[in-house]
């Protein structure tokens, strides 16, 4: 299975599946978590993750990226 080398998460809330992310992917993937609430990335920053991860507040229909600029792109709790 070829590793991603870099990874958008859109609707992240407090970094449940960030934490996932950061367990599960090389040390050298690029994580970007993206939520629409600041208050929630900064209780995903507060609990923190095992591993760098660039919290970013962005619309999830606005996405502030290039296309192609990550090979995945993860959303679990974006359409509830």
């Amino acid at each position: 299975m070829r590793q991603p080398s870099s990874v958008l998460e859109v609707a992240a809330g407090t970094g449940v599946v960030t934490r996932h992310l950061t367990n599960v992917l090389a040390p050298q993937v690029l994580i970007v978590a993206t939520d629409l609430n600041q208050a929630m990335l900064d209780r995903a920053g507060v609990v923190g993750t095992s591993r760098p991860v660039k919290w970013r507040q962005a619309h999830a229909m606005q996405i502030p990226f290039t296309d192609q600029s990550f090979d995945v792109m993860v959303c679990q709790f974006g359409a509830m």
